[in-house]
């Protein structure tokens, strides 16, 4: 679709002008013309298909599209390129499930994130059936069309693919990283050192590792995970370019008596180490943790402040998705540089 990929180009050639833009810039300049591309008509006052604003219950969405006056699709943004997270959306599904809608869309006009809105007793990252970059142009395209043309959306076209997506979602979590499969993975000597720890503690660890790389292959990351002794680290891949980074990781025992550090190989300098839960850190800024805690939601516990850049400890929750905002945020940062 010529018109489609032509505005996709324009906003990513002049994407410069966005960094410091608010939502409703970002909807002006983004999220219309996507969807104008698209085929959904938001000047046209007989029909009215693009309704901004829309009033829901104890709020409103951003924009509500219509077919025959029906509700077909809900999207709420965000600014440009600001994190995105779960519950940013959850305030419209009640509405978009009564309300007849089996799409909802959630967008910063750089990532957009669909949801299946027709499925109940689910988490709201299991709703999730398609994360789009706008960055690699030509998939964004092809997405795009399948679940927000406007054609496929009256047909009920995008509904279908979007129950495909999900299935399709299902069959590759049958094939996740185990707990087990990475602690076989270790050689002899890490496994014995982890085996000195209460298994419960040391299987917190694994499971961190295993849903974060399972995470990583969802999203196309590119990263390399290496588990040593002490922490399990992702790196970005070396391109022979530039010095390999580790981007974020599980560190085992993070309790260090006063006046002790652990370098960069896990090794405790100048005091003792004590059996404290792992931790997931990030390598991000203290004022960046800040600002996707006060946007996402994202608690951090401790501050690392012993190399050039920050670490960020968080403490491991029940899904790492829950931390997928973080995880993004500092892949995205660190790729770019």
């Amino acid at each position: 679709m010529a018109d489609l990929r032509n505005t996709i180009a324009h906003i990513l050639e002049h994407q410069q002008h966005l960094a410091e833009a608010n939502e409703a810039t970002t909807q002006q300049y983004v999220v219309l013309p996507i969807l104008r591309a698209l085929g959904w008509d938001d000047t046209n006052l007989a029909v009215m298909e693009v309704i901004p604003e829309h009033n829901v219950e104890n709020g409103n969405v951003d924009y509500a599209l219509k077919v025959d006056q029906k509700h077909v699709l809900f999207i709420e943004c965000k600014k440009w390129n600001s994190p995105l997270a779960a519950k940013q959306a959850s305030q419209i599904f009640r509405y978009a499930f009564e309300g007849g809608a089996p799409i909802v869309g959630l967008t910063n006009g750089k990532i957009w994130r669909f949801y299946f809105s027709w499925i109940e007793g689910t988490s709201m990252d299991e709703r999730v059936f398609s994360d789009i970059d706008i960055a690699n142009l030509e998939r964004a395209v092809s997405s795009l069309e399948k679940y927000l043309l406007k054609s496929n959306v009256a047909s009920g076209k995008a509904e279908r693919n979007a129950r495909i997506a999900l299935e399709d979602r299902e069959k590759v979590d049958t094939s996740k990283l185990t707990i087990e499969q990475v602690r076989n993975s270790l050689s002899e000597d890490v496994r014995n050192y982890h085996d000195k720890y209460t298994e419960e503690r040391v299987n917190l660890f694994y499971r961190g590792a295993a849903e974060l790389q399972n995470l990583i292959r969802k999203e196309g990351w590119e990263l390399d995970m290496k588990i040593g002794k002490v922490p399990c680290s992702f790196f970005l891949k070396d391109k022979g370019t530039t010095r390999i980074k580790r981007i974020f990781g599980f560190i085992l025992p993070v309790h260090l008596s006063h006046g002790s550090s652990i370098d960069r190989n896990g090794k405790v300098i100048g005091g003792s180490l004590k059996s404290t839960p792992p931790r997931l850190f990030v390598r991000i800024m203290v004022e960046e943790a800040a600002q996707l805690e006060r946007q996402s939601g994202c608690e951090f516990c401790a501050v690392s402040k012993d190399e050039p850049v920050d670490f960020i400890f968080y403490y491991i929750p029940d899904k790492i998705t829950e931390l997928r905002p973080v995880l993004e945020f500092a892949y995205n940062k660190h790729r770019r540089k």
